[in-house]
């Protein structure tokens, strides 16, 4: 459900992680038509803090260019792909916090940036250093 929290999808999430399993999200939740990475929404790092588990940072420049616009028909585009190196977030045994979860998000998409070019870091570009 674009835009609302899905608590059976994070039960689900939750259960794979504990189980071992692999799990792969796009924090934004949507393609960027431009490119530029946007905001991160906190169900990475609420299953990051709630497991313990390692984030894989992946950055993928080039996509937007496949549908440019409003078009129906695929064009040849080159598309990159960076893997970061693994990292934890904090974990929290007494629950979760709105700040935790923020530090969390932007730890996160700060890792997915550096991996992408400059010009679609977003705002964690040089322009926010």
């Amino acid at each position: 459900r674009r835009g609302a929290g899905d608590r059976s999808a994070q039960r689900l999430a939750l259960e794979m992680l504990a189980t071992g399993s692999s799990l792969g999200l796009f924090p934004e939740g949507t393609r960027s038509p431009d490119g530029r990475l946007g905001e991160g929404h906190a169900g990475a790092a609420l299953l990051a803090i709630r497991t313990g588990v390692q984030v894989l940072p992946v950055g993928i420049a080039g996509t937007h260019a496949i549908f440019p616009g409003r078009s129906r028909w695929p064009h040849r585009s080159q598309v990159t792909i960076r893997i970061g190196a693994p990292f934890r977030l904090a974990t929290q045994a007494d629950g979760l916090d709105r700040a935790a979860l923020k530090s969390g998000t932007e730890q996160i998409m700060q890792a997915i940036a550096a991996l992408l070019p400059e010009s679609q870091r977003g705002r964690w570009g040089s322009e926010a250093g």
